[in-house]
């Protein structure tokens, strides 16, 4: 399968799903023919005169603008990037479905997920040309976003990590909030280093089974109360060590994770977002769209003072200072689904919505859009490096 037909795979995938029946909504109008042919050639201008041989053009809109560069650069000269999937969806279903399926285009609600989509692609930022596409002057939120994506892109830095040789052994704690009866805890043990410094346990309620004598392991106990945050700080307040990295019961680290997180331990960054596939129906695919991949989550950092977890559910870090970055060479795994029954997962998103105050909801669906692992690895196959921006996170 070449490249583009993996992401063009990709993009199938989100559009099979949605959250809702669609509504009446109606797709924008596209411009009139002057504006079309205005827009056109300000595009074909800006192109030629870059020098560049590749268009990426952020938002389909009317998809007129989106076609007509079809027609003339071919498929091998254009990407369109698109994070609305039901704009897509409603696009494929109209007068121009048939020609949309010729696009080459990479769609999902997640400004991550395309991020990382676009970085795999294979086109640097310096060497394509990226148009926000005109037609979204009048829908300022789409633009915005789409822009957001644009600027992010186009400011990605690449980072080598260093070699830290055989002999250097990070001071790192791997810390864990569990619940005693969490299925799998087996493999859960087996993962972890022996090089690693320290490993730190929050119980909730009781103490549970440690399967590793080799390990420095310094726990307590204390009831979780659907406070997350506060398991979790209680967890970083017993750690010692410069690192620490955060394991949830359910996730796992394969050994080129481990070399990789020794590696970011000998670089300058002090934290790094991981990015997390949830695998389902089974453990050859991976949930993807709308969020659930990357899924980035904020699991390894220098310690710091100050440093305190917030928000009961969703927690995340705050205070952390210096240079963060999301991680393309390395994953969790995360076997939520796969550990645990249905039931089990309906009870804890309850748990998680109770947290939340019932602001938001939290729900299974049986149908959300996968790939296979395999697939998804080359579509995000990218060397061991570490996107940086200028926000220095996420």
């Amino acid at each position: 399968m070449s490249a583009a037909s993996l992401f063009s795979a990709y993009s199938r995938e989100v559009l099979s799903f949605s959250f809702h029946v669609q509504s009446e909504r109606l797709p924008p109008p596209g411009p009139d023919p002057e504006m079309r042919r205005k827009n056109l050639e300000t595009c074909l201008r800006l192109y030629r005169a870059s020098g560049k041989d590749f268009l990426v053009l952020f938002g389909l809109n009317s998809a007129v603008l989106a076609l007509d560069l079809l027609r003339i650069l071919g498929p091998e000269h254009l990407l369109l990037v698109e994070c609305d999937p039901d704009l897509v969806r409603l696009a494929m279903s109209g007068e121009y479905g048939a020609e949309l399926h010729n696009l080459p285009m990479i769609c999902d609600s997640s400004v991550w997920a395309l991020l990382y989509l676009l970085l795999g692609y294979g086109r640097k930022p310096e060497s394509c040309l990226s148009i926000l596409n005109p037609e979204l002057a009048k829908n300022r939120d789409a633009a915005r976003e789409l822009n957001r994506l644009r600027r992010m892109w186009s400011r990605a830095r690449m980072l080598t990590l260093p070699d830290p040789g055989s002999s250097f052994i990070p001071e790192l704690t791997l810390a864990a909030i569990l619940r005693p009866e969490e299925p799998g805890m087996d493999d859960f043990w087996r993962q972890i280093p022996a090089w690693a410094g320290e490993v730190v346990l929050v119980w909730d309620g009781r103490a549970g089974r440690i399967d590793r004598a080799d390990l420095q392991i310094r726990q307590c106990v204390r009831r979780l109360e659907g406070d997350f945050a506060a398991q979790r700080q209680a967890a970083l307040d017993l750690c010692r060590t410069e690192w620490v990295f955060f394991l949830d019961a359910d996730e796992r680290i394969d050994d080129e994770g481990w070399e990789f997180l020794r590696r970011v331990a000998k670089s300058h960054l002090q934290g790094l977002w991981l990015p997390r596939r949830t695998l389902y129906p089974d453990h050859s695919n991976c949930l993807i769209g709308f969020g659930l991949w990357p899924d980035l989550q904020l699991r390894l950092f220098r310690r710091q003072p100050g440093l305190r977890f917030v928000r009961p559910v969703h927690e995340r870090l705050e205070d952390l200072r210096g240079p963060v970055g999301p991680a393309l060479g390395c994953s969790i795994i995360h076997l939520n689904r796969l550990l645990k029954s249905p039931e089990q997962v309906r009870d804890k998103l309850k748990g998680f919505d109770l947290a939340a105050g019932h602001v938001g909801h939290h729900r299974l669906n049986v149908d959300y859009p996968s790939l296979p692992l395999g697939m998804l690895e080359r579509i995000s196959s990218v060397p061991e490096l570490i996107i940086l921006d200028d926000n220095n996170g996420c």
